[in-house]
This record gives structure tokens, C-alpha cells and sequence, in this order.
């Protein structure tokens, strides 16, 4: 695929989802990222509960963040990996959601 293509397609996480949970996300660094969006995604946040499908939902750090608010949730992901890390986390938090 030439250089210039690449921005066109979907990206399949699945052979880097370790890497997303270790080194993106546990550390500081992924402590920042979500908290710099959940500050830009505050006044959506706040809302009255809102159906919101989540394309790329990734580790569903920020869907689960949405339905403990009262938002209604679908998520999506071309990972089957990354699908299946947000399902253990709303699994372990309690949470509802399709997938």
C-alpha cells in the first residue's frame, strides 16, 4: 500500500492490544490522554443521558466513563481483541452494553 493510501483504511488492533493496555494506556502518558478527553468531552459528559454509539470504542475506557453517567452505549471496534478487553471492563464495572 503506497504511503499517501494509508489514511483510507481501518486500522485492525489486534496484534498491538498488549501494547495498547501496557504502554499506552497504563502508564502516565495514557493517564493524560483520557484525561484531557473526558475534559474536552465534559459538557457532553454532564448531559441529560444520551445514546451514543461509540465507533472505535478501542479499550472502552471512554464508554464506560459515558455509561456510568446514565448514557445509553453501543460500542464498536474493527479489533475483536480491543471488543474484548471493553467487555471485560464493563463486565467488571457492573456496566451493560452492546457490542
Amino acid at each position: 500500500m503506497k504511503q499517501k493510501e494509508r489514511g483510507k483504511y481501518d486500522q485492525n488492533f489486534d496484534p498491538l492490544v498488549d501494547k495498547f493496555k501496557e504502554r499506552i494506556y497504563g502508564g502516565l502518558k495514557g493517564e493524560w490522554r483520557l484525561k484531557l478527553l473526558q475534559e474536552d468531552l465534559r459538557e457532553l459528559h454532564q448531559k441529560d443521558a444520551m445514546e451514543i454509539w461509540d465507533a472505535g470504542c478501542g479499550l472502552g475506557q471512554l464508554a464506560l466513563w459515558f455509561a456510568r453517567e446514565g448514557h445509553t452505549l453501543t460500542c464498536c471496534d474493527i479489533s475483536y481483541k480491543m471488543l474484548e478487553e471493553a467487555k471485560k471492563a464493563f463486565r467488571e464495572a457492573g456496566g451493560r452494553c452492546p457490542f
